[in-house]
């Protein structure tokens, strides 16, 4: 009876090793693997798209939203839902654009929008260019001509 109580501890014991050690590793294996949560292509848009920026406590934020045959307002372009924090984060939109698609830098006047620095702009054109997109931006004819073109 010692024997066979004995053989059930020590298969008991292994059964809950061998589950133990497959909870850990489960959990562990996601750890050294981050997640790559892709976002969907954007649409082709038949009016392009419009890049609007502002300035808020030291930070850049823009928005990428959709052309349209209309004026937009700040509240419209500056909202929590289409704001984009930052310049790295502005690249990751640009990337889910289709090759081809028309980008203008909007200056219509909105009070409260502001463009960043001209390098920055340079950096967004140059890199929008890598990715086969055009980005017309409010630089003068002078500066654009100072923009290398990617190969």
């Amino acid at each position: 009876m010692k024997k066979k109580s004995l053989a059930n501890a020590v298969i008991s014991g292994a059964i809950a090793s061998g589950l133990l050690f497959l909870i850990v590793s489960g959990c562990t294996s996601n750890i050294s693997e981050p997640q790559q949560l892709s976002k969907p292509m954007l649409p082709h848009s038949m009016e392009g798209y419009e890049i609007y920026s502002w300035q808020e406590r030291g930070e850049w934020y823009f928005s990428l939203l959709s052309g349209a045959n209309r004026s937009k307002v700040y509240e419209e372009v500056t909202s929590p839902d289409v704001a984009i924090s930052g310049i790295v984060s502005l690249k990751e939109e640009l990337v889910r654009l289709p090759k081809n698609e028309l980008i203008v830098w909007a200056t219509y006047g909105i009070i409260g929008l502001q463009l960043p620095p001209t390098e920055v702009i340079r950096d967004i054109q140059i890199y929008c260019g890598e990715l086969g997109l055009t980005l017309v931006t409010p630089l003068s004819i002078e500066e654009q001509d100072n923009v290398p073109v990617p190969h």
